[in-house]
């Protein structure tokens, strides 16, 4: 297992906490927002104002923070599942780095709230406990009709977070849904060039047999693909829909910060704690 990334130091890894409350629900969409901004989530417990605090004394108060330690705890579904998609690609580009990275920062989350981590590699449709020895880009790219029913009966509990470069989900149309109720993240960590292709010209091109033949791109042939693009993109979003999970795509960087920001920004799925 690879150590924290040099750019995100402990201490701010430290203040990582996810951003969704009970139920996967969002800051800032409900009654709360509507109310005067608290941040609260819709269905939780309103937060003590401090008026009486002084009244306290320190007994009373470290048992009422032991209690909403308590509290919180619960409400973090432990423990965290990250599964590394295996296939070469996974090594393609900046995604090696910023797959490392992405490792890194969800260990921190998961230092900072105090739950169990485990770290899971798919190899074809086999999950195994992912340690040094293994990496995803020497890993066998399976099929998810197989593998995902797989990981729902693994981890009835806790949060699960796949990390994977997939762009094809055909098959995913009748795959079924995972029946849990906690919460299911999917990260598409993808290049640059492989959501917003720049490049035109010919190119020599190779299939999966092996064959080679020579290739246009121009302007259409990039239409066609962002239209091919869109479809497969909505067809994991509606198989997520179908089990309850929600989706996030990254853009591969060299930096974990560029990749931190991508995970903080408007309605990501992580979100910085002050101090």
């Amino acid at each position: 297992m690879t150590g924290y990334d040099a750019t995100l130091p402990d201490h701010f890894l430290l203040r990582l906490r996810w951003r969704d409350g009970r139920g996967g629900t969002l800051p800032g969409t409900g009654v709360a927002h509507l109310a005067g901004g608290t941040g609260e989530f819709d269905g939780h417990r309103p937060w003590n104002t401090g008026d009486d605090l002084h009244q306290l004394d320190l007994g009373a108060w470290l048992r009422f923070k032991q209690r909403w330690i308590r509290q919180y705890r619960q409400d973090a579904d432990e423990p965290v599942h990250v599964i590394l998609d295996g296939g070469p690609t996974m090594t393609f580009g900046d995604r090696k780095n910023s797959l490392e990275s992405l490792r890194s920062i969800l260990r921190g989350i998961s230092k900072s709230t105090r739950v169990p981590h485990r770290e899971w590699l798919l190899d074809g449709s086999q999950l195994h406990s992912c340690s040094a020895e293994n990496h995803p880009g020497e890993a066998r790219r399976g099929p998810l009709k197989t593998s995902l029913p797989q990981i729902s009966g693994s981890f009835p509990t806790g949060r699960i977070v796949i990390l994977s470069d997939r762009l094809v989900f055909e098959e995913l149309e009748n795959t079924p849904s995972l029946s849990r109720t906690s919460h299911f993240h999917w990260w598409s960590l993808w290049n640059r060039e492989e959501t917003h292709p720049e490049f035109q010209g010919s190119c020599r091109l190779q299939a999966l047999n092996g064959d080679h033949w020579q290739g246009q791109i121009d302007e259409e042939t990039q239409r066609q693909y962002q239209r091919e693009l869109s479809t497969q993109i909505k067809r994991l979003h509606d198989w997520l829909t179908r089990s309850r999970g929600c989706h996030h795509s990254i853009e591969s960087a060299d930096s974990g910060t560029l990749l931190l920001n991508q995970l903080t920004r408007h309605r990501g799925p992580l979100e910085v704690i002050s101090g």
